[in-house]
């Protein structure tokens, strides 16, 4: 989840929300999401990807703080979004968003697997601007985790199976010009960006062939890993801040770091709270 840049997290704490009221949508199935708050009003809207047969859409919903309960505003669909992994909310309604393979691949396991395997530069990262989309990267493998640096003037996109850090200069218009790919040596999966300094955290894959997308073995399960990437534009520092072979956490999708901790993420398996005393 994404907290835009520009925004606090203030005193952070975890909260279930207990329900949504949704209309006209039963087929609800959540991946990527992103949040964005009204500088004015304080609404907070919450933008979710959810997979449909054919192609994916995304659901606007506000969260109401009160109730702690999330109210269905709209549903956005687009010839452009298709398979989307991860998106990053610039607005109530408009937002980037990485589709990881091709259109035709969306809806064929086998064509997926060999873009895939293959390494087929064919994903790509779309700007939707509240009525339609465009593309402003493209010829990207499998594109995953996108956010923004805290100044706006910066795009980060994970490049999954070819393990590196993506770094996009971002224009007025949200066009994006790639300057920098940055290799990571391991599958990338979603980045969080320290709203205070920029760092970016980052949750990756360490074995490629054990990433649970290509193939799980609960008797060899997938490591997990988190690095930190500091001054991404200019010099990055990189330090590896957690890395397991499985036994602790299977597989590490996403990382949050706030007030000397760590809050790792999986795809199928635990969270794991991480106490950083190195740093």
């Amino acid at each position: 989840m994404h907290t835009p840049p520009g925004r606090t997290h203030g005193n952070c704490s975890a909260t279930e929300t207990h329900s949504y009221r949704h209309t006209g949508q039963t087929n609800f199935n959540p991946h990527g999401l992103s949040v964005w708050t009204d500088p004015l009003s304080g609404r907070i809207s919450v933008l979710v990807i959810s997979h449909q047969r054919r192609k994916d859409q995304v659901e606007v919903f506000t969260y109401d703080v009160a109730t702690e309960t999330l109210e269905h505003q709209e549903t956005i669909r687009d010839e452009l979004i298709y398979s989307g992994n991860d998106l990053l909310a610039l607005g109530p309604d408009s937002f980037y968003l990485s589709n990881d393979v091709s259109h035709g691949a969306r809806g064929s396991t086998l064509a997926r697997k060999l873009e895939t395997y293959l390494l087929l530069p064919f994903g790509n990262v779309v700007f939707y601007n509240g009525t339609q989309a465009r593309p402003v990267a493209e010829g990207l493998v499998f594109p995953n985790g996108v956010n923004m640096s805290p100044d706006r003037r910066y795009l980060y996109v994970g490049a999954g199976f070819t393990e590196e850090l993506r770094i996009f200069r971002r224009f007025a218009n949200n066009s994006l010009v790639q300057i920098e790919s940055l290799p990571l040596h391991s599958f990338v999966d979603n980045i969080e960006v320290d709203p205070q300094t920029g760092d970016l955290y980052i949750g990756l894959h360490p074995v490629i062939g054990k990433t649970p997308i290509i193939h799980y073995d609960p008797w060899d399960p997938p490591g997990a890993q988190v690095l930190r990437v500091k001054n991404a534009v200019r010099g990055p520092d990189i330090t590896e801040l957690f890395v397991n072979n499985g036994t602790k956490l299977q597989g590490c999708s996403v990382a949050s770091f706030h007030k000397g901790a760590l809050l790792i993420g999986s795809m199928f398996d635990r969270l794991l709270y991480c106490e950083i005393r190195t740093l």
